[in-house]
């Protein structure tokens, strides 16, 4: 049968099913006519009660329509070209809960959607979700992509599926529970808000441009490696996974943040890098070091378990205090698990608590240098010379005699022969 437009009245009732609701009133009702209906609601008050799981091309609801549409738990299933428009003045409920709208095509609404309610995106087309009450989840599902083109508020984000993608369009995205993004493609480019408690994985093709942990009341457990350009924010991150920095040359990745971080952290800048701010990482947690990462502090460090670098791979890097004080609640691994790189510990002219430093397990090539110069240096295990090029504050190689490792207390006073 040929598509038509129908056009609700709600002249005898609230159901969507009856012929007689709707203008045509030819005996159909959209949604059982064709799959490519369109079903208007664009004036009166009389609200509108879904009766099963229904197909349109088109949903729209007009500023002249101050009814209320409920789901009762249905599904309406947009997948024409002209997509879904949610007009303010139209109340959405969903009574049971567990309804919803997929869209192949533009999604707009400026109106609240209720709690439980899913929105699933499975197609091409722009998104516009910009109501700070809206409480429907979104899902990115398969094929096509989706660009927000204004901020965007949800309870929960979860995509892409393989062959699904989202933009955030640079614009900023509110999440007020889960953020998983397991598979698929994002490009991020604004800042994505984490307002409530929740569930966060990022994986390796969906890196967030910067993830805020809003507040003191809002806790995130990483439930998988969880990928980012920055951390801001002031509410606490734990979990069994990391998070793991993809900074490039961009500095101050850890800038705004003053929350608690109880997960280990990987920086792979692939270049020299600076965190902006005081970086604490807590709960007998790691800070792994890439190859080729070179993380040049610009604030103090303190990390409660070990500094690990690089984690994998071959190349130069390494951790540089500067002026800046480290403590570190066991050891630094210089060249843990690779080969053929050059990593070296520039300690600055800070002050420093470590348990030990020594070549990592697993290194199997490469210089690993630790640069003493002239710092306030507690170590309270060893240095270890026959692994390790060790040198003081002028660049000149300390060797003692015999060869073994090295227990120094206080302000050491090594000095070039």
């Amino acid at each position: 049968m040929a598509a038509k437009d129908y056009e609700w009245t709600g002249a005898s009732s609230s159901a969507w099913e009856t012929s007689g609701n709707w203008d045509l009133d030819d005996g159909t009702v959209p949604g059982t006519n064709d799959p490519a209906d369109t079903a208007s609601f664009l004036s009166g008050v009389v609200d509108c009660d879904l009766d099963g799981d229904r197909t349109l091309g088109e949903f729209i609801t007009g500023p002249g329509y101050i009814g209320t549409l409920d789901f009762n738990g249905h599904t309406l299933d947009i997948d024409w070209a002209n997509g879904v428009g949610i007009h303010r003045n139209t109340t959405i409920a969903d009574t049971g809960s567990g309804g919803g709208i997929e869209c192949a095509a533009d999604f707009f609404i400026i109106t609240a959607l209720p709690d439980g309610f899913t929105v699933t995106l499975n197609g091409t087309g722009n998104v516009s979700a910009n109501v700070a009450a809206n409480r429907a989840d979104l899902t990115v599902a398969t094929s096509g992509t989706h660009t927000a083109i204004t901020a965007a508020y949800w309870d929960s984000f979860a995509g892409c599926a393989v062959g699904g993608a989202y933009n955030d369009g640079g614009n900023i995205h509110t999440i007020a529970g889960d953020i998983l993004i397991a598979t698929g493609m994002l490009t991020s480019t604004a800042k994505w808000i984490m307002s409530d408690d929740g569930n966060l994985h990022i994986t390796n093709t969906c890196i967030l441009a910067d993830l805020e942990i809003a507040n003191t009341k809002t806790a995130t457990t990483v439930t998988f490696h969880s990928y980012l350009k920055k951390l801001s924010g002031s509410g606490s991150v734990t979990g069994p996974f990391d998070l793991i920095f993809f900074t490039g040359t961009a500095n101050g990745f850890w800038a705004d943040w003053s929350g608690t971080c109880n997960v280990s952290v990987y920086v792979r800048s692939g270049a020299t890098t600076t965190p902006g701010a005081d970086m604490t990482i807590s709960n007998d947690k790691n800070l792994f070091l890439s190859s080729n990462s070179v993380l040049s502090m610009d604030a103090n460090l303190n990390v409660a378990r070990k500094i690990l670098m690089p984690d994998s791979g071959a190349g130069t890097g390494g951790l540089y205090m500067n002026t800046y004080n480290l403590t570190v609640g066991n050891s630094i691994e210089v060249g843990q698990n690779a080969s053929s790189l050059a990593m070296t510990v520039k300690l600055g002219s800070g002050t420093h608590t470590i348990q030990a430093i020594n070549v990592g397990p697993g290194s199997t090539g490469g210089t690993q240098t630790v640069n003493l110069e002239i710092c306030d240096l507690m170590i309270a295990k060893a240095l270890h010379p026959e692994s390790l090029t060790i040198n003081n504050e002028f660049g000149a190689q300390v060797i003692p005699e015999p060869l073994r490792a090295m227990r120094i207390g206080g302000r050491h006073q090594l000095r070039a022969a």
